[in-house]
């Protein structure tokens, strides 16, 4: 009796929708401030699973950030 693997359905990741990466913020145009930490929350909301504790947020809010506020930000963590 020759016996045959059962066909196994390869492994699918779950696929999440994508939100636009935030604009740069440089923290010279103040109003702009609210509307960068919005689109954050877009893409925290969109990948929950991504951005699952502040630490991972910061981090990622953190790389759009531009000018003198990415040399403060960088500065941060230098201690």
């Amino acid at each position: 009796m020759h016996t045959r693997a059962a066909a196994t359905a390869p492994v699918e990741t779950p696929r999440y929708p994508k939100a636009n990466d935030p604009s740069l913020f440089n923290g010279k145009k103040r109003k702009q401030l609210t509307s960068w930490i919005g689109e954050n929350e877009i893409c925290f909301r969109t990948a929950k699973n991504l951005y699952r504790n502040d630490e991972a947020k910061v981090m990622f809010a953190g790389s759009f950030l531009d000018g003198e506020a990415k040399i403060w930000f960088t500065d941060y963590f230098k201690n």
